[in-house]
């Protein structure tokens, strides 16, 4: 399945940057994990770190769309 913001045959083949990122894309796999996010907050006390197990709606953490890192697509909104 291609990312949501991908349609192939939208795609601009002409363009020398649209068809790197659409080959960026295919070459890396559509089932590869982009990343790997660790949630961490300080205690109550703030005197140590703590972490925890997100429950996500989809059972998986889902990017919002686009080729920025990791860190800027995380979809704020819906994390617990």
């Amino acid at each position: 399945q291609l990312p949501a913001n991908l349609d192939p045959l939208k795609a601009d083949l002409s363009d020398d940057l649209e068809r790197q990122r659409l080959a960026r894309l295919l070459q890396r796999g559509l089932n590869t994990a982009t990343g790997y996010v660790l949630p961490l907050g300080r205690d109550d006390l703030g005197e140590r770190w703590r972490s925890c197990s997100w429950e996500m709606r989809r059972g998986a953490l889902v990017l919002i769309p686009g080729d920025a890192p990791l860190g800027f697509r995380l979809p704020l909104n819906s994390l617990p």
